[in-house]
């Protein structure tokens, strides 16, 4: 069963406090068979011993997205493709 949005929340909050304390690490990078644009723009959440987590964080927004392999990738490259797009509009004003 997925988690509800609730759970998928309350992780990411937890993905936060860890990634100050050092506890987690983003790191640059997309999954191996990835070779997508948006993974330029995105960091991996892992722990020191390379165990990745089902989240990404966004280098434009710092924001942390759900991100499984198996659940594919439409989502988090709909996040940067928008905040590209912010990006663009905030430097041509």
């Amino acid at each position: 069963m997925p988690d509800s949005k609730k759970d998928i929340e309350r992780k990411k909050k937890d993905m936060i406090e860890k990634l100050k304390s050092g506890e987690l690490i983003a790191h640059a990078g997309p999954p191996l068979a990835s070779h997508e644009f948006f993974w330029e723009h995105l960091s991996r959440i892992k722990y020191s011993n390379d165990q990745y987590q089902p989240f990404v964080q966004c280098q434009l927004c710092y924001e942390i997205l759900s991100y499984s392999i198996s659940n594919g990738t439409s989502t988090i490259s709909s996040h940067v493709t928008n905040c590209l797009d912010k990006s663009n509009q905030i430097k041509k004003e």
